[in-house]
């Protein structure tokens, strides 16, 4: 098996790479696709696939990430001896046409993809996120290895990863399933996810001029209206137990202001200055200063009412 070039890099600006990436499903979707992305579920890539947001613009995390692929790709060659090279191209699957991937670098004369990551945070083993995204990249290039290269830090720790067939045949079957869903418009569940929220608001922004929508007869309104209530009973009485507890810390410590554990700070109380502008005092003395800087956002608020033991 082979992947079929879809485009070459080479010039490509960034809308129209963009507009390939909306053809189908890369390596960095899946993890979100498969509910495995810290930054990511399947609802938002479900959004961006099928247009209905903004890209995500870059963050100085992305940017500092792409700049530092070069030497981190030239420390790797160097150290264990394994020559890479660019692979200008977006890949496509030649037997699903959804599956694309952009790999970093190929190594072992382009029998082995390169995936390259630089983050400030340690692990010890792969995480699934990675994992599924070098897997990806297996799936779609035939090829039998990859490996991860990540500088955590200051400190480069490849990682062989061998091609899991099994795994791979997952992620395609769901894959499918899930881009059928793009095709045919049909929204996946959400998650508990800032993201989901935010990506909802964008595309319901409310239309005060509908009639209520009666819930009575929805199955599925009643479990999550039910669920989300339980939940804030919950909440509240996990709130109300957590200030029982800080209030029994606090008479402990008495004037202390540090607490230990066997010589490990368990807990603090310290007195500090908070400094906040005061907006009414500016508006009421300097209206024309005040207009100059105030920003205005529109901003949706989602509430569900009864059920609190507070209320």
């Amino acid at each position: 098996m082979k992947a079929e070039r879809v485009a070459s890099t080479v010039g490509l600006s960034r809308d129209e790479w963009l507009a390939i990436r909306r053809t189908g499903i890369g390596s960095s979707d899946i993890a979100g696709v498969l509910g495995l992305s810290p930054w990511a579920s399947p609802y938002t890539v479900w959004a961006d696939k099928r247009g209905l947001v903004p890209p995500v613009e870059q963050t100085e995390a992305m940017e500092v990430g792409t700049e530092l692929e070069e030497p981190i790709a030239r420390l790797f060659q160097r150290r264990h001896g394994r020559p890479v090279r660019r692979v200008r191209a977006i890949l496509r699957h030649p037997d699903y046409p959804f599956a694309l991937a952009n790999l970093d670098r190929v190594t072992d004369g382009g029998r082995s993809v390169v995936e390259i990551k630089a983050t400030g945070q340690r692990w010890d083993g792969v995480p699934d996120h990675y994992m599924v995204q070098v897997q990806w990249q297996l799936g779609v290039t035939g090829l039998r290895r990859g490996y991860l290269v990540p500088l955590m830090g200051t400190r480069l720790a490849p990682v062989t990863i061998e091609r899991d067939d099994d795994l791979i045949h997952d992620m395609l079957t769901a894959a499918t399933e899930f881009w059928r869903m793009v095709e045919g418009g049909i929204e996946p569940g959400p998650t508990a996810s800032e993201g989901d929220a935010r990506i909802m608001a964008l595309l319901h922004p409310g239309d005060p001029n509908l009639p209520p929508l009666e819930l009575q007869d929805n199955h599925q309104a009643e479990v999550a209206f039910l669920n989300y209530l339980e939940a804030k009973n919950v909440e509240s009485r996990a709130k109300h137990a957590k200030e029982e507890a800080a209030n029994v810390l606090r008479s402990i410590l008495g004037d202390h202001t540090k607490a230990t554990f066997a010589g490990r700070t368990v807990a603090t109380w310290s007195r500090y200055t908070e400094r906040r502008l005061d907006t009414k005092a500016l508006e009421a003395e300097c209206p024309d200063i005040y207009a100059r800087f105030v920003r205005q956002s529109s901003k949706q608020a989602f509430r569900v009412y009864g059920g609190s033991e507070a209320e």
